[in-house]
């Protein structure tokens, strides 16, 4: 366990490295006083996400939550520097006890208003000891209060619902939304308002309360569409479809006789005392826990006289009822009694739950989901081979839906657990620890089938493929792993009290972290994380296995500047990066991959640590026309064999990279006019989303992220090659849908084997809580038009910041004077987010001549060079036409365009350096607007 400390207190200094200073001089100062943390920041913020602290002792007992509640806002005011919110701005949510830890949830408020997804988080032993905090807290400026009347906004709902009749409840009163916009954050006044449709579809919306403007939305389905992916099934019959049948008592059933219901005890016996000689008794499939309907056809029931003294023997069978009835309320009241035993202080599912069986709806088919509300069991259908009822893992994995909203709930959530990786991840894992077997939903496509296995090696990130159920099972093989390790009880346990934690933050691989530290809190036995939980080992080697315990952050500890293209072919090609000091950097392996071929072989070199913050390694020279790509690769301190990547686990389409030599742009093209592009191709089919020339429009996703951005890369202009450049009607309507789009480039000529192609790409699979499906980026190359190489092919486009791309044109074909270039961008489903911008694409071949030598056929001189503030152009006195100045930078983007008149006393066109140009080489391109005359000089800013 001393290890895996070491492991956390490592990676609590590094991530500390990427905060502002201000924060961690804060930090420190906490730390002296209270003793070392284990920390996880969270990019979108600046506080303290998630603190493993030194056991801090706020009590000697903790009685109740109102003595728990004062100790911690007492807590808060004494470390303001961490914090930084008064006591006024922030409403206890739930503090509740779950075995020896209270759970406390606060969250900020403005004026009253809870403002949504801010927290402050604390977990204190029993004992008084405060084991782990966190928050997310936000500096809120003014946000206009006015508000449409209640009824106004139910109205605005209804007009999204056209010919639906929608059933409208308020969850609480006004609240603050925060959406971001790109770095920026903007608040709304909004209500939370959960939504169910005709067809039993739930939603929940957050609707502005000034404009009655829906701002936000996503989906209580979690459903299991078994023809795409698989899911689970169930069934009365105690395994498997193809189980003979049990006949065992029905638990907690109501049974009205004589007017009076009474409930039968957990065999199903019951017994009770009338007043006359005889009474009717009624029964439905409907208890203390579950109530069956039977969609479109009579419920189940049975009625009868009875008499005193009368043993009754009231058997449910065909004649009364059907077998998904049966199946469905028996193993509701099975998992719910076990929920019990493992957790009586949760309460929150101790009503009769209505669940629906033999559901026709299209949704339905082969289906069965939890939509917030209730369960719904699809029948039979041509892709699977057995009613959604028939299985008792399906019963139990919408059981575990039910039960991760109701947590959420019963902690203060009123939107119950939003991730559906998380919701998927944490059914799964009710369903086969509960029944022991990894496999889910046997039989589903017929004998000896299942939909997926949770005993597997599915790792973070490279298994990740944007399907819930699929990343899932990240998640659900950790805990696999860890009942082997431990017991299916123990590691089921965990899973239930890890969720009292509430992680659900929507980037999965904070999600992942927070589940994480929540399942070290729920194992803790002393209040003191410091020393390790009787577990630890075993949950950090589960959960490293899949890439998700200490390793997951791993590729967040890297800071490194690319190399810069050089002129240098002697030397070696120095390589830095940095971390912060901890006692365990020295032991970090990290490697450095490099080729000079496009990857078709690859070497590798290692770092060296040159002091406490810096590593270096270097690549040998290279012959003036190499392009050198290269990445890091780090092995996994815990789990040996798995390898992260950086800048990103797809490294053949994002990689480091720079070029060797003085390259010149044969052809460059920033889109501001049309350069003989082709837009479309015979085999293009998308239906929207198609590429063309335009100028882009923002577009923000659900989640607050940008997924489009609102402008091109070039440094002037403003159009770019983009996939649909308006948003649409929604932030989803214009992005690529249903098949794929092409943009063709025109002929090259007059290049040679030095010759690279060069642009910058932005492409986004997938936003906040829309997750990828079918979409891919691919660039191609040809030399004749007829056939295609690929270049590059991914479906991996999570970034929001435009890419710089290099390929030398003859890794992958023989240069001819018919070179293209296609960008090909599909999305064969509707159910993601697919968006595709390039901009200032260039082709460059190596020039023999220096710089200074490059069509020298113009007279002019500059001074001060270097530079810092200003520089002169000062021509011949002849000169008296207007000059075209360009300046680029090393990169060959155009960052500066002068045009002026040298016809005064001194000769000289004048450039004001302005203060956001970086250090650095540029080149300025010269030419006259009256004569042929031009020439490339070389400039460099102090």
């Amino acid at each position: 366990m001393k290890q895996l400390l070491l492991l956390l207190f490592t990676f609590s200094m590094m991530l500390c490295f990427s905060q502002k200073k201000s924060i961690k001089q804060n930090w420190d100062t906490f730390e002296k006083k209270y003793g070392k943390t284990i920390v996880q920041w969270k990019d979108k913020s600046e506080s303290p996400h998630r603190v493993i602290c030194q056991p801090i002792k706020l009590s000697e007992y903790i009685y109740d939550a109102q003595q728990l509640e004062a100790l911690i806002r007492e807590f808060i005011s004494s470390n303001q520097s961490i914090f930084n919110i008064e006591d006024k701005n922030y409403r206890r949510i739930k503090i509740q006890k779950a075995k020896h830890l209270w759970y406390a949830h606060f969250a900020q408020t403005y004026e009253g208003k809870v403002i949504l997804n801010s927290e402050l988080i604390f977990r204190v032993h029993t004992n008084g000891n405060l084991v782990l905090f966190g928050m997310e807290v936000y500096d809120i400026p003014a946000i206009e209060n006015n508000s449409q009347p209640t009824s106004a906004i139910e109205q605005s709902i209804v007009n999204t619902y056209p010919n639906e009749k929608v059933k409208i409840e308020f969850l609480g009163g006004l609240k603050i939304l925060p959406i971001r916009k790109g770095r920026d954050i903007i608040f709304k006044s909004a209500y939370e308002i959960f939504v169910t449709n005709s067809n039993d579809i739930s939603e929940v919306l957050y609707v502005e309360a000034n404009t009655a403007k829906i701002l936000e939305s996503y989906s209580k389905i979690h459903n299991h569409n078994y023809d795409i992916q698989g899911s689970v099934d169930g069934q009365i019959l105690p395994i498997t479809p193809t189980d003979l049948p049990q006949s065992i008592g029905f638990p907690n059933l109501h049974v009205t006789i004589g007017g009076t219901q009474i409930s039968t005890d957990e065999n199903g016996n019951f017994d009770h005392t009338i007043a006359g000689s005889s009474a009717i008794l009624n029964a439905e499939l409907k208890g203390d826990f579950v109530s069956v309907s039977n969609f479109g056809s009579p419920d189940a029931s049975i009625t009868q006289t009875v008499g005193q003294n009368d043993v009754l023997n009231i058997v449910w069978n065909n004649t009364n009822s059907t077998l998904e009835e049966r199946n469905v309320y028996y193993h509701i009241n099975k998992i719910h009694q076990n929920n019990k035993q493992v957790d009586p202080g949760f309460n929150a599912l101790d009503y009769p739950l209505q669940c629906i069986v033999n559901d026709t709806n299209a949704n339905a088919l082969c289906n069965a989901f939890w939509n917030g509300v209730n369960l719904h069991f699809g029948i039979q259908a041509s892709n699977c081979s057995i009613n959604s009822a028939h299985s008792p893992s399906t019963i139990y994995h919408e059981y575990g839906h039910a039960t991760n909203d109701r947590m959420y709930n019963q902690a203060g959530v009123s939107g119950g657990m939003k991730n559906p990786i998380l919701q998927e991840a944490f059914a799964d894992i009710y369903s086969t620890l509960f029944l022991n077997d990894s496999r889910l939903a046997l039989g589903w496509f017929g004998p000896g089938t299942f939909t997926r296995n949770l005993n597997n090696s599915n790792r973070y990130p490279a298994n990740i493929v944007g399907q819930q159920h699929t990343d899932g099972l990240i998640l659900g093989g950790a805990f696999w792993d860890l009942s082997l390790l431990t017991s299916p009880q123990t590691a089921y346990e965990l899973a239930h009290y890890a969720k009292y934690g509430t992680p659900d933050d929507s980037d999965i691989a904070v999600a992942y972290a927070e589940v994480y530290f929540e399942t070290l809190v729920a194992d803790d036995d002393d209040g003191n994380l410091m020393n390790g939980t009787p577990n630890g080992m075993a949950i950090e080697n589960a959960f490293c296995q899949h890439g998700i315990g200490f390793n997951l952050f791993a590729s967040q500890k890297i800071s490194h500047l690319a190399h810069e293209n050089t002129l240098n072919t002697s030397d070696d090609y120095r390589i830095e990066i940095s971390l912060d000091p901890t006692p365990f950097t020295s032991q970090l392996n990290i490697s450095l991959t490099y080729s000079t071929n496009g990857f078709n072989s690859t070497n590798t070199v290692s770092f060296s640590q040159v002091n406490d913050t810096t590593f270096e390694a270097f690549i040998p020279s290279q012959s003036a026309g190499t392009l050198v790509n290269y990445y890091f690769s780090i092995p996994n301190v815990s789990c040996a064999f798995n390898i992260l990547f950086h800048p990103s686990n797809d490294f053949l389409t994002e990689n480091y990279s720079f070029y060797v030599g003085n390259y010149l742009a044969d052809f460059e093209d920033d889109f501001e006019f049309n350069q003989g592009w082709q837009i479309g191709s015979s085999s293009d089919n998308a239906t929207s989303g198609l590429w063309q020339r335009g100028t882009p429009q923002q577009t923000i996703d659900g989640a607050g992220f940008i997924v489009q951005p609102g402008s091109d890369h070039s440094p002037s202009g403003s159009t770019c090659l983009v996939t649909g450049a308006t948003q649409g009607v929604f932030w989803y309507s214009n992005d690529v849908d249903t098949g794929k789009t092409t943009i063709t480039s025109p002929v090259f000529n007059n290049l040679d084997d030095t010759s690279i192609i060069q642009f910058y790409k932005w492409f986004i699979h997938g936003a906040g809580f829309v997750f990828p499906v079918q979409g891919e980026w691919a660039m191609e190359i040809s030399n004749n038009g007829t056939n295609w190489v690929t270049v590059e092919s991914t479906n991996y486009g999570d970034h929001r910041y435009w890419i710089n791309t290099k390929h030398k044109i003859s890794d992958y074909v023989s240069v001819t004077n018919t070179i293209q270039v296609r960008f090909v961008v599909s999305d064969f489903g509707s159910g993601s987010i697919v968006e595709a911008l390039v901009d200032d694409f260039q082709i460059l071949t190596l020039s023999a001549l220096s710089i200074d030598e490059i069509n020298e056929n113009l007279d002019v001189s500059i001074h001060p060079n270097p530079a810092k503030d200003v520089i002169n152009f000062q021509f011949h006195p002849s000169m008296t036409s207007m000059v075209k100045i360009e300046i680029f930078d090393v990169l060959g983007r155009k960052v500066e365009d002068i045009k002026a008149s040298p016809n005064n006393s001194n000769h000289t066109v004048t450039w004001n350096i302005a203060p956001d140009f970086s250090s650095g080489i540029y080149f300025a391109k010269i030419n006259t607007t009256l004569a042929n005359k031009k020439t490339t000089k070389k400039i460099i800013i102090k």
